[in-house]
Order: structure tokens, then sequence, then C-alpha cells
């Protein structure tokens, strides 16, 4: 349980790192590094309760501690992988990318030809970062027995309200995760 408690803080700290890569790399670096950096991890936060409660919910619904585990941390690493290439390509092209990016970025030719060892080191060693994150924090969780059930649900909600009420109302797209890049992209018109 505390290991995948320690989720909800270890996706945060990954996501302030690949935010924190875009603001210094982008050549259209962020207005306002604070409201940048606190839109990601408020939602980052939402992302890795929404896992550490998924896995709680999944082990009180009788399903083995090996299969919660596996269904809360598999998401957790494509997740932070998708953050990771998601700030690559917020570098690469100076915005957050649109469908038709999307669609040349995701060629072969062009990903053999635009992928160099300094942007495939950092993507290792951002999903590195976020997995080696969760069992080191782990032990401090198992200290603090408070963070339980019905206040890891409040703080999921709160997060996810928080979520989304920042992205209605104070959009900051670079500061977006995959999650709600893919929602952005998926309202945006075909080409």
């Amino acid at each position: 349980a505390t290991g995948t408690d320690a989720l909800a803080i270890a996706f945060p700290l990954a996501g302030a790192a690949t935010r924190i890569f875009i603001a210094r790399a982008s050549p259209l670096p962020p207005d306002n590094l604070a409201t940048f950096l606190l839109a990601g991890l408020v939602q980052d936060l939402a992302v890795g309760l929404t896992l550490s409660l998924l896995a709680r919910l999944l082990r009180r619904g009788g399903i083995p501690a090996w299969l919660a585990t596996t269904a809360a941390i598999l998401p957790f690493v494509l997740l932070l992988a998708g953050h990771a290439g998601w700030a690559e390509a917020i570098v690469y092209f100076g915005h957050p990318p649109r469908r038709e990016d999307i669609a040349v970025g995701l060629r072969a030719d062009f990903i053999a030809r635009s992928a160099d060892p300094g942007s495939l080191f950092r993507l290792a060693g951002f999903v590195a970062m976020g997995c080696a994150a969760a069992p080191l924090l782990a032990p401090v969780i198992r200290k603090r027995r408070r963070w339980r059930g019905l206040r890891i649900l409040l703080a999921t909600v709160a997060a996810l309200v928080l979520t989304a009420g920042g992205h209605r109302f104070a959009p900051t797209p670079t500061a977006n995760g995959v999650l709600l890049a893919a929602l952005d992209l998926s309202r945006e018109p075909l080409p």
C-alpha cells in the first residue's frame, strides 16, 4: 500500500523535472514560472493520487496485492514516458504540438532523424527518476499512517477539481501533462 501511495508524490516530482526542462530549454519559456509549475504540480498530483486510489480500491475489491500494484504502476510508467516525450516535443516545436505536428512527428523517418542521444537520455532519466522516487518515498509514507483511505479519496477529488478548474479557466498549455494535452488535441479539428 505504501509503495503505491508514494506514486502520489513521485509523479509530481518527475513532472516538476520535466517542466523545469521545458522552462529552461524551450525557445518560448513560460511567462510566469511559478504559475507554470503550480499548474503542472496540481495536475500531476491528481494523476498520482488517482493511481494510488486505484491500487487501494483494487486491493479492497479482493484483487491480489501484486496485481493491484501492477495496475497502478504500469500506467504510472507509461504516463512518465508520455510526460517526458511531451516535454521533448514542446521544446522541439517551441510550443505544445498541434495535431499536424504530431502527425509529422510520429513518422518513423522523422523520429529516427530527430531522436538524438541527449533526448533519449533525458527521456530515460525522467522515467527512471519517477520510478526510483516511489520506492524511496515509501518508508516516509509508511511512518505517516494518517495518509489513509478517506483522506486519499478527498485529496484525489480535490486535485481533480483543481485540475479541471485550472484547465478550464486559466489554461497554461505548456504546463499540461500528457493527459490534458491529449484532451486538448482531441478537441482540435482534423487536419
